[in-house]
C-alpha cells in the first residue's frame, strides 16, 4: 500500500513537470492592429439578435475601457486591412483552442491525480491539511484562468464579428480588450506554473519522504 503510494507521488511530480510546460499563447492573433475584414458582417447577419445586443454592449464597454479615439488616418488605415486581419484571427483562433484543450485537460488531470492521492494519503494516517489547502489554492487559480480564457476567446471572437469598415473603433476597442484578456490569461498560466512547481511539489517530496519514513519504520519494528 506504502509503495503504492510512493509511486503515485512520483507520479504526481511528473504530472507537475508537465503542467509547468510551457503554454504556447497565440501571440499573433493580438498583433493585428490594423487587419479586419467587413466579410464578418455576412457571417454577424446569422446571430440571433440576443448575440448581436450583447456584442454591441461589449464594444460598448471596451470603447470605454481602452478610451478608444481615433483619428480619420487611423480608422482609414483600420478600413483598408480589417478584412485580412478577421480572416488571420479566425484561423488563430482555430489554433489558440487546439492548444488550450491539452494544457486545461493537463490541469484537470493534475487536479483529479492530487485527490486521489489525498484520498490514499489519508487511508494510510498521512496528515494531509497541507496538500489539501494548497489543492484548494490552486482549484482557485484554474478556475480563473479558465475564467480569463473565456474572455479572451470571446475578444477574438468580437474582433472577427465586428463590422468593422462601417465602426474601425469597434474594431479596435475589440482588439485592446483581446490584448488586456491576454496579457492577464498569460500572467494566470505563469502563476499556476510558478505554485505547481515551488509549492504543491515541494509539498509531495515532503509527503513521500514522510511516507517513506514510514514505512522503513514499520519495517524496522516488524524484524525486531
Amino acid at each position: 500500500m506504502k509503495q503504492k503510494l510512493q509511486y503515485l507521488l512520483g507520479a504526481a511530480v511528473i504530472a507537475i513537470l508537465l503542467v509547468a510546460a510551457p503554454l504556447a499563447l497565440a501571440e499573433d492573433s493580438t498583433a493585428v492592429s490594423t487587419n479586419t475584414d467587413s466579410s464578418s458582417s455576412g457571417s454577424s447577419q446569422t446571430d440571433t439578435t440576443q448575440n448581436q445586443t450583447q456584442l454591441k454592449e461589449r464594444i460598448a464597454k471596451f470603447k470605454t475601457d481602452f478610451k478608444v479615439s481615433l483619428t480619420s488616418a487611423q480608422q482609414s488605415k483600420i478600413k483598408l486591412r480589417c478584412t485580412a486581419s478577421q480572416t488571420t484571427v479566425g484561423s488563430l483562433n482555430v489554433k489558440f483552442s487546439d492548444k488550450v484543450k491539452v494544457r486545461t485537460q493537463a490541469y484537470t488531470e493534475l487536479g483529479k491525480h492530487l485527490s486521489d492521492i489525498i484520498t490514499k494519503l489519508k487511508a494510510a494516517k498521512i496528515d494531509t491539511t497541507q496538500l489539501q489547502d494548497q489543492k484548494t489554492v490552486l482549484d482557485t487559480k484554474i478556475s480563473n484562468y479558465k475564467t480569463d480564457l473565456d474572455k479572451y476567446t470571446q475578444a477574438l471572437s468580437d474582433i472577427k464579428s465586428v463590422a468593422c469598415v462601417s465602426d474601425p473603433a469597434a474594431f479596435q476597442a475589440a482588439l485592446d480588450a483581446a490584448r488586456a484578456a491576454h496579457q492577464t490569461l498569460t500572467t494566470d498560466a505563469a502563476d499556476i506554473r510558478s505554485y505547481v512547481t515551488g509549492t504543491i511539489k515541494t509539498t509531495l517530496k515532503t509527503l513521500r519522504t514522510q511516507l517513506s519514513d514510514k514505512s522503513k519504520s514499520s519495517t524496522s519494528g516488524s524484524a525486531e
